[in-house]
């Protein structure tokens, strides 16, 4: 989130996607973003959730970890990029144990944190990223995301990335959000998944829609 008054939807913010069978050499996958706010406190809300919504895959974002602080979930495997220099931020990956995957090398980026891993599929393999933006707005931001979206592998990005546009929902547009749309235009395969209601609300301000998935089509569940 983008401002110190501002308050997650619930204390929180979960959307979740699902890769249809003939893509995953895995079944089913069901994919989750999650803006927690300090995950730390949150383990058995985190266990509930991925058991309530059979999650086999969640990103999240603004762990609020530190290295020396440790969090685990039963039967899963967690991929962490703890923001070290300053309060707040960092992102995870929490995925099934029994899926198969691999991690792939962190972008050293100026604006995005980030996380990813690569899971074989029926027909290819799928970079899975987690990202967090504080300032979309950044000059480098630009740049941040076409390095993400740059891979030779389809890929799926998912978190928070601090972008509006009215096309996912928002009352007006930022430069990140202006950013992110030109992106969507320029490829054709890439689509942004959202929710019906805002994530983001702030008082004497607009709600808008801040965290959402956007590269390979995949399907709401």
């Amino acid at each position: 989130m983008d401002s110190e008054n501002a308050k997650p939807l619930l204390n929180k913010f979960k959307l979740s996607y699902q890769l249809p069978s003939n893509m995953s050499a895995n079944n089913d996958l069901k994919i989750s973003t999650w803006n927690a706010r300090s995950v730390k406190n949150k383990k058995h809300e985190v266990i509930n959730f991925i058991e309530k919504h059979n999650i086999d895959i969640l990103l999240i974002t603004e762990t609020f970890l530190k290295p020396h602080i440790a969090f685990h979930i039963p039967n899963f495997l967690i991929y962490r990029n703890d923001r070290l220099n300053q309060t707040g931020g960092g992102v995870a990956i929490i995925i099934k144990n029994s899926i198969n995957h691999n991690i792939l090398p962190i972008l050293q980026l100026q604006t995005i944190e980030n996380i990813s891993i690569m899971v074989p599929t029926a027909n290819f393999l799928l970079k899975i990223s987690c990202c967090y933006a504080a300032n979309s707005n950044h000059l480098n931001f630009r740049s941040d995301i076409s390095r993400l979206a740059n891979s030779n592998l389809p890929y799926i990005l998912g978190g928070d990335f601090n972008s509006r546009h009215p096309f996912w929902n928002c009352s007006r547009s930022n430069k990140g959000g202006r950013t992110l749309y030109n992106l969507l235009n320029s490829h054709s395969n890439c689509v942004i998944h959202f929710p019906d209601s805002p994530t983001y609300h702030q008082s004497n301000r607009n709600s808008s829609t801040l965290d959402f998935f956007f590269g390979l089509p995949i399907l709401p569940y």
